[in-house]
């Protein structure tokens, strides 16, 4: 069951309005040590429950509903550009691409679907508070597209398709300065997939992914 539903047009409006928040207030206040253009790499771990539900059609299987979860190190690198709001809060958005290695499977007498997750891009917001001058907590709110592939097999018969979903992302994280223009941050982050089917045509068979994901990564940045 899903927590929230993609608004696409709720978050372009949320992206739109902080880009325009930081570029009236670039002269507004003073310079922080995070200001400016950033690039960087980051790895993590994640987490992805699916909940999976198969109609047989007319290939005389069974019905069948399971809920699961795949594991896999993400990785990827990232670009954005940040600006203090005040002397306390900070505005910054952002870009980055990853990939995972993720896979599972679930199987119901003779059939059997396998997932696998591949390549993200994601776009985002990251609000923050300056604890210290080289400290940073930061939230994170974003969009991203994370391409999926879906194979379903029944022994006799089987069907396959990839699928690009759209995606909220909400997060939590800490950036420290550690030498100079170079940082270091961790983050955890939560991710809201739309469903997912693929059916074939000729048994009228389908199978329906319903996916949220848990993601914890490290990453460091270099601004210049």
């Amino acid at each position: 069951m899903k927590l929230f539903k993609i608004n696409k047009k709720l978050l372009a409006s949320l992206l739109v309005g902080a880009s325009t928040l930081i570029a009236f207030n670039m002269s507004a206040t003073a310079e922080s040590n995070f200001d400016g253009p950033y690039i960087g790499a980051q790895i993590g771990f994640g987490k992805t429950s699916a909940n999976g539900n198969y109609e047989p059609g007319t290939s005389g299987n069974t019905a069948f509903s399971d809920s699961d979860s795949m594991s896999g190190l993400n990785g990827g690198i990232f670009a954005g550009f940040g600006k203090s709001i005040n002397d306390k809060f900070w505005l910054g958005g952002e870009v980055a691409y990853s990939r995972s290695n993720a896979d599972y499977s679930e199987s119901d007498g003779s059939v059997t679907a396998t997932l696998e997750q591949n390549q993200t891009l994601e776009i985002g917001i990251r609000p923050g508070y300056l604890v210290q001058d080289d400290t940073l907590i930061y939230g994170r709110l974003g969009f991203v597209k994370t391409k999926f592939d879906l194979n379903v097999t029944d022994g006799t018969n089987s069907f396959s398709d990839g699928e690009t979903l759209n995606g909220v992302r909400l997060g939590l994280g800490a950036e420290r300065i550690v030498k100079d223009n170079i940082s270091l941050r961790i983050d955890a982050s939560f991710t809201n997939y739309e469903d997912y089917s693929i059916s074939d045509s000729a048994t009228q068979e389908k199978f329906t992914v319903d996916s949220d994901e848990i993601l914890f990564r490290i990453g460091t940045s270099f601004r210049f």
